[in-house]
């Protein structure tokens, strides 16, 4: 919820960046709207810090003002031409995110394919949206940083496969993530998989997010406990597996 006032109306980061790409099309009289504009406004409004958001950040508003005119060809080449400042670097990362560009690390691209695949099998909207967010979420994270190991790759696909997991389970059992219950973690946690914990940091995640409240006593000090008093960090860059 918006706790920053303007004008007397609720404002906050994220209501800006929205004003802020909504009158970058107005400016430009973009029309139609590109498909890739979208998705990629949805990548910008989601991203973990909205403080890192384009809006006002010189080189990279330009660069989307020429992709969305046409005057900058929508490529990998096309930006490698332009000046590497940290926020151009961040728009072709956004870009790849909202899957307007493909990704040049294979590793990652199967990540993402991983996601796209996934996703078609949780069915409840709300469920997915979730997933698709925390997955663009993790798979943006990872971007900017040096090429990933094996490890880091696998235990990356298991951040995604697992929360998909549970969320077809819950559906299953007539619940969803709306209603997530501790007993539904514990439960699922109990159940057979070396990998079962992975899920944890998709429940950080939505935590940190207010998308789930009921099971936050799973939370002391940004730590995870895990029955019966195990501790995992719900940081998603971790590689760690809990004692």
């Amino acid at each position: 919820m918006c706790t920053a006032l303007r004008d007397g109306e609720y404002q906050c980061l994220r209501c800006e960046l929205a004003v802020g790409l909504h009158k970058l099309l107005l400016l430009r009289s973009i029309r139609p709207v590109p498909p890739w504009f979208l998705p990629l406004r949805d990548a910008i409004l989601t991203i973990p810090n909205p403080r890192f958001g384009l809006t006002g950040v010189g080189p990279a508003i330009r660069a989307l003002e020429d992709l969305l005119s046409g005057d900058l060809p929508l490529s990998h080449e096309a930006l490698d031409e332009l000046a590497q400042a940290p926020s151009v670097r961040r728009l072709r990362a956004l870009l790849v995110t909202a899957g307007a560009l493909p990704h040049p690390d294979p590793d990652l691209a199967s990540l993402e394919a991983l996601l796209e695949e996934r996703l078609g099998l949780v069915t409840r909207a709300g469920d997915s949206q979730a997933l698709a967010a925390f997955g663009r979420w993790l798979i943006l994270e990872r971007a900017p940083q040096q090429e990933p190991t094996p490890a880091e790759v696998d235990d990356d696909r298991a951040r995604i496969l697992e929360p998909e997991r549970l969320l077809r389970w819950l559906e299953g059992q007539g619940g969803s993530l709306d209603d997530l219950m501790p007993a539904d973690v514990e439960a699922w946690l109990a159940r057979p998989g070396a990998r079962r914990w992975r899920v944890c940091d998709f429940l950080a995640w939505a935590l940190d997010r207010g998308i789930v409240s009921s099971v936050a006593w799973l939370l002391e000090g940004r730590r995870l406990i895990l029955p019966p008093g195990q501790r995992i960090s719900p940081d998603p860059d971790s590689g760690s597996s809990p004692p």
